[in-house]
């Protein structure tokens, strides 16, 4: 099971006129631009789960969170409010206890420390 974890900012989050004052906004900018090769501690507290799936294999889930089939919707189980599968956003392997960003191209594994933060599990 690969759960999905985005940083998703809510219209009565956030001020668009002064959205870069805002450390949500930045650390979602950041991440979405350069994925994982800027991804820093600070980013981590504004991750959540969004999702919980039964894909197995990341592409799996990078495909039916885009597509949105009627196929796919039935392997997510939403637990909030949730955008398609983008770039900085985060997918946790539950069987293998593995965390990976979706990258401009592929995906950067985070390290065991960042996964637990992230996801609430012991390292």
């Amino acid at each position: 099971m690969l759960n999905i974890y985005q940083i998703v900012i809510l219209e009565n989050e956030m001020d668009p006129r002064n959205a870069w004052d805002s450390p949500k906004f930045v650390a979602q900018q950041e991440t979405s631009v350069f994925g994982v090769d800027h991804f820093e501690d600070k980013h981590e507290q504004f991750y959540n789960k969004v999702c919980e799936t039964t894909f197995t294999e990341l592409e799996q889930a990078f495909q039916g969170m885009n597509m949105w089939t009627d196929e796919s919707e039935a392997k997510i189980t939403r637990l909030r409010p949730l955008h398609s599968l983008s770039v900085g956003d985060i997918v946790h392997n539950t069987a293998t206890g593995t965390a990976y960003m979706c990258g401009r191209t592929g995906w950067g594994q985070l390290s065991a420390d960042q996964t637990a933060r992230i996801t609430g599990a012991a390292a």
